[in-house]
């Protein structure tokens, strides 16, 4: 294909977070990559922080490494909504919302420019819709109709070229409706039409080959090269081999926020006092999986004096989970519980994933994927108390594989459930405990409607009821009570992540434009439908306290 005519043509490529080719990256989750590069966590754990400043900071320091070393064009973040572990990319992603996606979409972006966005260009992707499954296949068929591509797949492209300075952006290997999107028109002109992109449009690794060698929508390579022009791509994305070689003098400092992302992103999932752990306990550390980042032994290190190895003469078990590491987990259970012994089990994997048979058993599950090198630290402090958890989880935990694909912001219809099992998740949206207690109060509106184009604030008062200092992430949702169209049952709209010592109380206040209940309506037009919305806010997606807000239409002014 034509190279670009613009500066970005003879730019050096990198994939830095998790991004449309991490597939080609021999380093997803490790900054600018390379010897001496800062280890950030995973896309997934950055989200799961739910702290926009923070993925902001991470992305500064990528973007400082990245100009020590020269590069002018970043590939990241990914911009992927991810409702289905089957599909792999999950911990790639920001996870399953689109209001999430898109606001850790912008922060990475604007992190990523620092204070000179003319010196480092960011193109993100993949350009749009739900990806295949990984790792075999990064081609395929994305089943997804027009009204799921505008509501769910688009908004945090659209949040990230209207709110941050996107210079290109990648195509997926995906087909959507048949058509592969390195040959979509269609999808293109959302981009140059209605989103008003001005940027390079890019096609992905191995995109432009998969119209003649996987689609069979092209009979050559030079079809192809035609079709995917004609499409409107103009460059073809090539990332290069990072090597010790090309690491120029890299900046100080980054080690500090990867170990802050680290902690802050764990979520502790289940706790029945088993932790954080005392002083005098006596802590058997266990292995499973293949660890990659947290070895038993490291672990024990960073545990002593508590940690020892065998159960003989213990007070508690923790089991180490990583990859492909389940059934490894349950014996050792097993025989931890034969010795009524309580069991922590900590999941480290780089993939997220997460057996019910495993928490079920466990008196206390921690999740920490996607940290990478800052894993052990940042496992052992919260574990002994140091650091109490605050993260929460971009998406929605399955119990079994027969509810998946499952997500929080379901159509009413969905959800029926099972004849011998329940259609609740393992763990919902949202979801995250901690070592403080907190008390939300009901949301509380400045008034009781707003016009069509109006705004509106909601309060919500918040209290550490606790006996130390934690963090609690307040979120807002919202549903449309009565729609023309069938709506989601709810969307996220809002959050906010507060440290409060204890006893400390604070009111946490959201603006919630008119905007933000837009939809696409039965003749696939953006409307801002009057009548009743529910207001529902909450530490998690489950469980929520509700107000009213009447939408006036125009003549009810």
């Amino acid at each position: 294909m034509r190279t670009l005519k613009r500066p970005l043509a003879a730019a050096c490529l990198f994939a830095v977070l998790a991004g449309a080719a991490a597939q080609e990256n021999p380093m997803p989750f490790r900054g600018a990559g390379g010897i001496g590069s800062v280890a950030m966590p995973a896309s997934f754990a950055l989200a799961a922080t739910w702290d926009l400043a923070l993925v902001r900071e991470a992305n500064e320091v990528i973007g400082r490494e990245l100009r020590a070393r020269g590069v002018r064009l970043a590939l990241g973040p990914s911009l992927e909504i991810a409702r289905d572990p089957r599909r792999g990319q999950v911990e790639h992603s920001f996870g399953e919302d689109p209001f999430l996606v898109g606001e850790m979409g912008v922060a990475a972006i604007e992190g990523l420019h620092g204070s000179t966005p003319a010196t480092l260009a960011v193109a993100v992707g993949p350009w749009a819709g739900p990806q295949p499954p990984a790792p075999d296949s990064v081609a395929g068929p994305a089943p997804v109709a027009e009204r799921e591509l505008r509501e769910t797949y688009f908004p945090p492209f659209e949040a990230a070229i209207r709110r941050a300075k996107v210079d290109a952006i990648v195509a997926s290997r995906a087909d959507v409706d048949s058509i592969p999107a390195h040959a979509n028109r269609w999808l293109q002109g959302v981009l140059r039409d209605e989103l008003k992109f001005t940027g390079a449009l890019l096609a992905a690794p191995g995109g432009i080959a998969d119209l003649h060698k996987v689609y069979g929508v092209a009979a050559t390579k030079v079809d192809a090269e035609r079709i995917a022009r004609a499409a409107g791509l103009e460059a073809e994305l090539q990332l290069p081999a990072v090597s010790s070689t090309s690491l120029g003098h890299l900046p100080q400092g980054g080690d500090a926020i990867a170990a802050k992302v680290a902690q802050r992103s764990i979520i502790l999932l289940k706790n029945d006092g088993a932790l954080p752990l005392e002083a005098k306990s006596k802590v058997a550390v266990v292995e499973a999986g293949r660890l990659n980042s947290v070895p038993g032994a490291t672990l024990r290190k960073l545990l002593a004096p508590r940690a020892q190895e065998g159960l003989k003469g213990a007070t508690h078990v923790v089991v180490v989970v990583g990859d492909t590491g389940t059934e490894a987990a349950l014996k050792a259970m097993e025989a931890a519980k034969s010795a009524t012994l309580p069991v922590i089990v900590v999941y480290t994997g780089a993939r997220v994933e997460l057996d019910a048979r495993v928490a079920d058993a466990a008196n206390a599950l921690v999740a920490a994927w996607g940290l990478d090198k800052q894993a052990p630290r940042a496992i052992a402090d919260v574990l002994s108390g140091t650091v109490n958890p605050g993260g929460k989880l971009p998406v929605t935990i399955a119990r079994n594989p027969g509810q998946l694909p499952l997500f929080y912001n379901a159509k009413p219809s969905a959800r029926r459930g099972y004849l011998f099992d329940t259609s609740d998740p393992l763990f919902p949206f949202g979801w995250g405990l901690g070592y403080s207690a907190f008390e939300l109060g009901a949301p509380v509106l400045s008034g009781p409607s707003m016009p069509i184009d109006g705004s509106i604030r909601v309060s919500v008062e918040v209290r550490n009821a606790g006996s130390r200092a934690g963090d609690e992430t307040v979120q807002l949702y919202v549903r449309d009570k009565i729609g023309s169209i069938a709506r989601p049952v709810k969307q996220l709209k809002g959050f906010q992540r507060v440290t409060l010592a204890a006893g400390e109380k604070r009111t946490v206040t959201f603006t919630l434009e008119a905007s933000a209940l837009e939809m696409w309506d039965d003749r696939m037009r953006r409307a801002v439908e009057p009548g009743e919305f529910d207001v529902m806010t909450g530490a998690n997606s489950a469980q929520l306290q509700t107000t009213t807000l009447t939408v006036l239409g125009r003549s009810d002014k």
